[in-house]
């Protein structure tokens, strides 16, 4: 019911993972706590992590999925391409979430590797510790859904091209 509520539908990933609806229910509070309730950082800023993490993870399943609720928090699909495509290059976003997105593709290539100085650099930019917690939590909850994605061999469910569509009506 919770996902239903959250995505209008329930995505195909998550009906996978409903062999255990007590580790399934876990997983939705917390993507529903961390992602749709309002924190620390926009659920725009959010939504490219997501998008973003998952292009650096190769998963076309939720680079659509992700790319789609980007769409919904105001960009373009083009524009959000062009963002995870080329995130120094873009003028859609500022330098703060530049950082960021440098910081989320640190945390799932080379997570052994994060310094404090990467922290400080993220503090410069003007993150504040909620939200370097939150690009954190982000960032390791989707890597955790790729794999979750890739393993179960959830199909890409063009929520792209349904976004689009919602928009235009």
């Amino acid at each position: 019911e919770m996902l239903q509520t959250m995505f209008q539908l329930v995505p195909k990933v998550f009906i996978a993972q409903s062999i255990r609806p007590d580790l399934l229910d876990a997983i939705v509070t917390y993507v529903n706590r961390l992602m749709i309730e309002t924190h620390a950082l926009p659920r725009s800023t959010k939504e490219l992590i997501a998008a973003y993490v998952f292009k650096l993870n190769s998963c076309a399943y939720w680079v659509d999925a992700h790319s789609a609720m980007a769409m919904a928090q105001g960009f373009s699909q083009e524009e959000v391409k062009s963002i995870i495509e080329n995130v120094d290059g873009s003028s859609l976003i500022d330098d703060k979430t530049k950082k960021i997105l440098h910081f989320s593709e640190k945390i799932t290539r080379h997570a052994y590797n994060v310094m404090e100085s990467d922290i400080q650099g993220l503090k410069d930019s003007g993150c504040s510790e909620d939200e370097i917690f939150e690009v954190v939590a982000v960032t390791s909850l989707f890597n955790y859904m790729d794999r979750m994605a890739d393993a179960l061999g959830a199909p890409v469910e063009g929520f792209q091209e349904m976004m689009a569509q919602m928009l235009d009506s």
